[in-house]
């Protein structure tokens, strides 16, 4: 059987779900998580079947994992929520 294409959702989808985020960033005041958090973080998003390593990307949100789980206010988009 051939490998799937992940998907990602429509460009529409993905600018609100940017659009969201840095809403909830600016509105946090820009707050990061250090550096032992985001890696927490990033390890739980490796383990996910939602998880492309090929982009560091979550396919359920399109995200780029470097940055949201870099953001206090960033979070999983599954639910529930893996971190």
């Amino acid at each position: 059987r051939p490998k799937q294409e992940k998907e990602y959702p429509s460009f529409f989808q993905m600018a609100k779900n940017l659009t969201g985020s840095i809403i909830d960033y600016v509105s946090d005041g820009m707050k990061n998580v250090d550096d032992k958090e985001q890696e927490r973080r990033l390890e739980i998003c490796k383990g996910c079947d939602k998880y492309d390593s090929q982009q560091n990307r979550c396919i359920e949100c399109g995200c780029y994992l470097s940055l949201k789980t870099r953001m206090q206010s960033g979070g999983c988009p599954l639910n529930p929520p893996k971190w």
